[in-house]
């Protein structure tokens, strides 16, 4: 029983550290682009996110390469729960984003109808 659950973790590894180089490029990237964002006034607010992301991306390709030489089934665990606050964060930026553009589109639709409603009046004068 145990083999074949070592065999199943082996397998799950296998993908992931096949995935690092990936993985850590996506990472690295990252983390460049919430350095860049930090270099605007706003930026400096949200630029942590993107790098935190981007280090635990390098975190989970490092724990997959650690649990190749180890075996040891609690660091592909730990490789994956890192992997899931990635997509975690992920997902929350992207609906976050969502929000955000929906809120935009709507104020600039109504600043668009009210100055048009507004500069259209005028020109009755």
């Amino acid at each position: 029983m145990e083999e074949e659950l070592n065999k199943i973790l082996d397998k799950i590894a296998f993908h992931i550290h096949s995935a690092s180089g990936w993985i850590k490029l996506l990472g690295i990237l990252s983390i460049i682009g919430g350095i860049t964002t930090a270099l605007s006034v706003v930026g400096i607010v949200v630029a942590w996110i993107p790098i935190w992301m981007g280090v635990i991306l390098l975190q989970v390709a490092s724990k997959t390469e650690e649990y190749k030489i180890t075996k040891e089934p609690e660091v592909l665990e730990e490789a994956m729960s890192k992997l899931k606050t990635y997509f975690v964060l992920q997902g929350v930026v992207a609906l976050v984003g969502i929000i955000a553009t929906v809120i935009g589109l709507i104020i600039a639709l109504t600043s668009g109808l009210y100055l048009s409603n507004f500069f259209g009046g005028m020109s009755h004068y």
